[in-house]
Protein backbone atom coordinates (compact mmCIF):
# COMPACT_ATOMS: atom_id res chain seq x y z
CA UNK A 1 0.00 0.00 0.00
CA UNK A 2 1.05 3.42 -0.84
CA UNK A 3 1.87 6.34 1.83
CA UNK A 4 1.12 9.34 1.53
CA UNK A 5 2.15 10.67 4.76
CA UNK A 6 5.53 13.10 4.82
CA UNK A 7 8.66 11.33 5.63
CA UNK A 8 10.25 13.15 8.67
CA UNK A 9 12.62 15.35 6.80
CA UNK A 10 9.51 16.79 4.59
CA UNK A 11 7.25 17.23 7.79
CA UNK A 12 10.74 18.94 9.07
CA UNK A 13 10.98 21.18 6.29
CA UNK A 14 7.28 21.99 6.18
CA UNK A 15 7.00 22.12 10.24
CA UNK A 16 9.80 24.94 9.69
CA UNK A 17 8.24 26.54 6.68
CA UNK A 18 4.71 26.92 8.34
CA UNK A 19 6.24 28.44 11.58
CA UNK A 20 8.69 31.11 9.26
CA UNK A 21 5.73 31.79 7.82
CA UNK A 22 3.14 32.28 10.67
CA UNK A 23 5.46 34.35 12.34
CA UNK A 24 7.51 36.09 10.28
CA UNK A 25 5.17 36.42 6.79
CA UNK A 26 1.83 36.60 7.84
CA UNK A 27 2.23 39.74 10.29
CA UNK A 28 3.17 41.95 7.11
CA UNK A 29 1.71 40.16 4.07
CA UNK A 30 -1.35 43.07 3.48
CA UNK A 31 0.79 45.94 4.03
CA UNK A 32 3.32 44.32 1.96
CA UNK A 33 0.99 43.48 -0.87
CA UNK A 34 -0.59 47.26 -0.85
CA UNK A 35 2.64 49.12 -1.14
CA UNK A 36 4.57 47.08 -3.02
CA UNK A 37 7.23 46.37 -1.32
CA UNK A 38 9.78 43.23 -2.13
CA UNK A 39 10.24 40.88 0.56
CA UNK A 40 14.00 41.41 0.91
CA UNK A 41 14.69 40.86 4.81
CA UNK A 42 12.22 38.16 4.56
CA UNK A 43 14.17 36.15 1.61
CA UNK A 44 17.35 36.61 3.05
CA UNK A 45 15.97 34.78 5.80
CA UNK A 46 14.47 32.07 3.93
CA UNK A 47 17.71 31.67 2.53
CA UNK A 48 19.39 30.66 5.91
CA UNK A 49 16.91 27.88 6.38
CA UNK A 50 17.69 26.91 2.63
CA UNK A 51 14.08 26.87 1.16
CA UNK A 52 15.67 28.38 -1.74
CA UNK A 53 17.06 25.96 -3.12
CA UNK A 54 14.81 22.96 -1.74
CA UNK A 55 15.28 20.90 -5.15
CA UNK A 56 18.43 21.64 -5.85
CA UNK A 57 21.65 19.14 -5.15
CA UNK A 58 23.58 19.77 -2.34
CA UNK A 59 26.81 19.45 -4.67
CA UNK A 60 25.50 22.94 -5.81
CA UNK A 61 24.57 24.04 -2.47
CA UNK A 62 21.13 22.69 -2.48
CA UNK A 63 18.82 21.00 -0.09
CA UNK A 64 18.24 17.98 -2.33
CA UNK A 65 14.85 17.25 -0.13
CA UNK A 66 12.71 16.30 -3.46
CA UNK A 67 9.63 17.64 -5.03
CA UNK A 68 7.06 16.47 -2.10
CA UNK A 69 9.06 18.67 0.46
CA UNK A 70 9.23 21.50 -1.75
CA UNK A 71 5.42 21.14 -2.28
CA UNK A 72 4.91 21.22 0.90
CA UNK A 73 7.32 24.36 2.27
CA UNK A 74 5.87 26.27 -0.73
CA UNK A 75 1.67 25.79 0.34
CA UNK A 76 2.67 26.47 3.90
CA UNK A 77 4.45 29.76 3.07
CA UNK A 78 1.21 30.32 0.22
CA UNK A 79 -0.86 30.13 3.26
CA UNK A 80 0.38 33.59 4.97
CA UNK A 81 1.91 35.77 1.81
CA UNK A 82 1.39 34.71 -1.93
CA UNK A 83 3.92 37.23 -3.19
CA UNK A 84 6.73 36.11 -0.53
CA UNK A 85 6.15 32.75 -1.94
CA UNK A 86 6.14 33.88 -5.14
CA UNK A 87 9.94 35.41 -5.34
CA UNK A 88 10.37 31.98 -3.53
CA UNK A 89 9.26 29.91 -6.33
CA UNK A 90 11.07 31.88 -8.93
CA UNK A 91 14.55 31.31 -6.93
CA UNK A 92 13.81 27.36 -6.41
CA UNK A 93 13.19 27.21 -10.41
CA UNK A 94 16.23 29.39 -11.77
CA UNK A 95 18.28 27.45 -9.27
CA UNK A 96 16.78 24.19 -10.47
CA UNK A 97 17.33 25.48 -14.54
CA UNK A 98 20.74 26.32 -13.80
CA UNK A 99 21.44 22.61 -12.52
CA UNK A 100 19.56 20.57 -14.53
CA UNK A 101 20.44 22.43 -18.05
CA UNK A 102 23.52 25.08 -17.48
CA UNK A 103 27.08 24.31 -18.46
CA UNK A 104 29.92 23.65 -15.87
CA UNK A 105 30.66 26.64 -15.93
CA UNK A 106 27.04 28.50 -15.17
CA UNK A 107 26.15 25.28 -12.34
CA UNK A 108 27.94 27.27 -9.46
CA UNK A 109 25.84 30.18 -10.03
CA UNK A 110 23.37 28.68 -8.34
CA UNK A 111 24.74 28.20 -5.07
CA UNK A 112 23.77 31.77 -4.60
CA UNK A 113 22.68 35.04 -5.78
CA UNK A 114 25.85 35.76 -3.17
CA UNK A 115 24.82 38.55 -0.52
CA UNK A 116 28.08 40.20 -1.51
CA UNK A 117 27.18 42.95 -3.90
CA UNK A 118 23.91 43.32 -3.27
CA UNK A 119 22.50 40.41 -4.55
CA UNK A 120 20.79 37.24 -2.10
CA UNK A 121 22.25 34.13 -1.18
CA UNK A 122 19.66 32.00 -2.57
CA UNK A 123 21.08 28.05 -1.08
CA UNK A 124 23.17 27.07 1.86
CA UNK A 125 23.22 24.98 4.10
CA UNK A 126 19.80 24.03 5.29
CA UNK A 127 18.57 24.33 8.67
CA UNK A 128 17.12 20.60 8.78
CA UNK A 129 20.85 19.36 7.58
CA UNK A 130 22.66 21.47 10.39
CA UNK A 131 20.80 19.98 13.02
CA UNK A 132 22.74 16.45 12.83
CA UNK A 133 23.75 15.10 15.68
CA UNK A 134 26.56 11.98 15.76
CA UNK A 135 26.33 9.42 18.43
CA UNK A 136 29.25 8.11 19.91
CA UNK A 137 29.90 6.07 16.79
CA UNK A 138 30.99 9.27 15.16
CA UNK A 139 28.00 8.28 12.54
CA UNK A 140 25.91 11.20 11.76
CA UNK A 141 21.74 10.70 12.29
CA UNK A 142 18.64 13.22 13.04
Amino acid sequence: MVSFEPNEEQQLIRDMAREFAQRELRPKAAERDRVGEFPLVELRKLAELGLLGVNVPESYGGSEAGSVAYALAITELAKECASTTVAVAVSNMVAEVITAYGSEEQKPAADGWQRSGGRLRSLGAPMWQRSRVADDSGDAHR
